[in-house]
């Protein structure tokens, strides 16, 4: 996983086969970003640099959550936001039950916030929106 910066501004992650177009571009067209080659349950990004973080449709895909979660803490601002779209099922069929997400975001210590299921018509996305609990 790649983790984007914009200066003091980590906001996002991709898929390993396009880190070196990202390099490449981040070198060559956008001064203001600096990519961090991250660990796949600790995403190595700075403390407090962090005000939003979006896991899009990718959760169900994370093999440590807990520990990923754990380890981004540190990295939020205060007031940060970190949010979670996916689709609900079982984990094997490309979703994970929001109630799943939910217990595990609490087991590393988040607070959640809201909750939407407006993703999509069908029903079967969700919105989850964090904070780190006090």
């Amino acid at each position: 996983m790649i983790t984007v910066a914009l200066v003091n501004r980590p906001v996002l992650a991709v898929l390993p086969v396009l880190v070196p177009l990202l390099f490449a571009s981040a070198a060559e067209k956008l001064p203001n970003v600096r990519p961090i080659l991250s660990k796949p349950a600790d995403p190595l990004l700075p403390p407090e640099s962090v005000d939003a973080v979006l896991l899009l449709k990718t959760y169900h895909e994370i093999a440590q959550p807990v520990e990923l979660l754990r380890k981004l803490r540190p990295a939020l601002r205060p007031n940060a936001r970190v949010g979670v779209i996916d689709r609900s099922g079982t984990g094997t069929d490309h979703g994970i039950d929001a109630e799943v997400v939910i217990r595990e975001a609490k087991e590393a210590g988040f607070a959640l916030v809201e909750q939407h299921d407006f993703v999509k018509a069908d029903e079967v996305d969700y919105f989850l929106v964090f904070k780190a609990a006090k």
